[in-house]
């Protein structure tokens, strides 16, 4: 695969490929400059269709993407600059604080498990989820990733595994996970099974060490671990 500039490239998955089309160049996140790390986080963040937010050290919520707005039900106005607290079910706020220690006080700065949020028309939305401290031009901030579906075995701190190992393939559906993709859509894409598929997602949690699809994603972006984007490198 050639970039826009000419330059041949390493094979791309066919849903990243499609958004390196100009048709896409103009729409990226101001949030596009930076490292090619910072970049390719930015790329998968705003694009993805599960819901992530990013928290400052004080619990403020400093960034989201239009998949978390979807699932709260709520303007961006309302979240930015917030305590991430006011948006956590009343009964859920004493245990989110000690999850929240707990991500501050490990080593692998990383925590999975369930949590209950409270949606725009005051309604509770049970979910699994995942967190992992980055640091984004020199600030730590922790990526909360979400899903709806239930698939997490309880809460726990996580010891650290690595994305750094994992194969080509293995990265073209990890990406494809990140952006929220189900296991049908990645058949479909790169014209394998589902139970192939499956596989992969297997072994890769494996390797990290991830318990749920939301912790490998977390995981994923905070290491970096998004293949390189052509048409954002110089």
């Amino acid at each position: 695969m050639a970039s826009p500039g000419g330059k041949q490239l390493e094979y791309v998955s066919p849903w990243l490929a499609r958004a390196f089309s100009p048709a896409y160049a103009g729409k990226m996140h101001a949030h596009g400059s930076g490292t090619g790390w910072e970049r390719g986080f930015w790329f998968v963040f705003n694009r993805s269709t599960n819901p992530m937010c990013l928290i400052d050290e004080e619990r403020r919520i400093v960034e989201v993407n239009d998949s978390i707005l979807a699932m709260l039900e709520r303007s961006r106005a309302e979240l930015i600059g917030s305590p991430a607290v006011d948006f956590i079910a009343p009964m859920d706020r004493a245990e989110s604080e000690t999850r929240w220690q707990a991500i501050l006080q490990t080593e692998s700065g990383e925590f999975h498990g369930t949590g209950t949020l409270v949606l725009g028309d005051g309604s509770e939305l049970e979910l699994d989820y995942a967190a992992r401290m980055v640091r984004i031009s020199g600030r730590p901030l922790a990526i909360y990733v979400m899903l709806w579906e239930r698939e997490g075995l309880g809460s726990s701190v996580t010891e650290a595994g690595s994305t750094r190992a994992l194969t080509k393939r293995e990265r073209e559906i990890v990406t494809a996970v990140a952006m929220g993709h189900q296991t049908p859509q990645i058949a479909a894409e790169l014209q394998i099974s589902r139970e192939t598929v499956r596989t992969h997602v297997r072994n890769v949690m494996d390797k990290t060490g991830a318990h749920t699809r939301a912790h490998l994603v977390a995981k994923v972006l905070g290491e970096g671990g998004v293949p390189p984007l052509p048409h954002l490198e110089e």
